[in-house]
């Protein structure tokens, strides 16, 4: 309770909007305090996070009991565990959703390299995909069950490319299906490629 105390001084007069409990750590201490918290008017919303597949059997019963706002999990189009687990119970009790890892930690750049696709098929633009990194953010942003997506860089270039995804119309259901189908013919990454964010 210090620690949560000392942000909260910190960042006084800013309001706390979300304040999660990082991968489970501690869960049945944390998110009491953090509730006592929101009741208080101290913060807005309260979560839970993961960024590991191994961790799904335990955050599933975590968000069918809880009173949770929000919760944040690994999600990609070559990662779409969360599709039988989280994400139907999330939607069905209107908890709101943060995706990390959206690039695969840049393995989703990997495997197009790797597959000789320099940049996405011509029929991607009809959706406003010019770049992988709008293909890949588009079709999480096309899943209604997704309430944010969070790409992580650094770099100033990849955040204009990162907001193209924002511009235009998602892709629809027969759209995200082609899309990731066209993902899954692409060989495995091999080895560690070099930064690009989430």
């Amino acid at each position: 309770m210090m620690q949560m105390e000392r942000s909260v001084e910190r960042l006084r007069p800013a309001n706390i909007d979300l304040n999660q409990v990082h991968n489970l750590g501690d869960w049945e201490l944390r998110l009491p305090l953090l509730r006592e918290l929101k009741q208080q008017g101290r913060i807005r919303y309260v979560g839970i996070t993961t960024s590991s597949d191994g961790a799904y059997d335990r955050l599933a019963p975590i968000l069918r009991a809880e009173e949770l706002d929000f919760v944040q999990f690994d999600y990609a189009i070559d990662n779409r565990n969360v599709e039988q687990s989280l994400l139907p119970i999330a939607k069905d009790r209107g908890i709101a959703t943060l995706v990390n890892g959206p690039f695969g930690r840049t393995r989703l750049f990997r495997r197009a390299t790797e597959a000789g696709q320099a940049e996405p098929p011509d029929w991607a633009k009809e959706f406003g995909a010019n770049t992988w990194a709008q293909f890949f953010l588009k079709w999480l942003l096309g899943n209604e069950a997704i309430t944010v997506v969070i790409p992580a860089t650094s770099d100033p270039e990849h955040l204009r490319d990162n907001m193209g995804a924002g511009l235009g119309r998602v892709p629809n259901e027969e759209e995200r299906t082609r899309m990731a189908a066209l993902v899954d013919s692409w060989p495995q990454a091999g080895g560690r490629g070099r930064g690009r964010g989430g």
